[in-house]
C-alpha cells in the first residue's frame, strides 16, 4: 500500500483533471500490475483528445516516479 497526492501531482502536471493519469501511473509500477507502462502510456495517447496529451503524459510520468520512489522506502 503506498500514499500519494495524485491531486498535487495533477496540477503540477499542468491540470488536476488528470489526477486519475496520476494515479494510472502509480499503478503501473505496482508488482503483479498486469499491464506495462508503455502500454498505457499508448492507450492513453490514443484516448484522450490531442491537445490533452501532453498534460496527460506529465501526469502519468509523476505518478510512475512516485510510486517508485515510494516502493523504494
Amino acid at each position: 500500500l503506498i500514499t500519494l497526492d495524485a491531486e498535487k501531482l495533477a496540477l503540477e502536471a499542468g491540470n488536476v483533471i488528470t489526477t486519475n493519469v496520476v494515479l494510472i501511473g502509480a499503478l503501473t509500477q505496482t508488482p503483479g500490475f498486469p499491464l506495462s507502462a508503455e502500454h498505457v502510456k499508448e492507450v492513453i495517447r490514443l484516448s484522450v483528445p490531442r491537445k490533452a496529451v501532453d498534460v496527460n503524459m506529465r501526469a502519468f510520468e509523476l505518478g510512475v516516479k512516485a510510486a517508485k520512489e515510494l516502493l523504494e522506502l
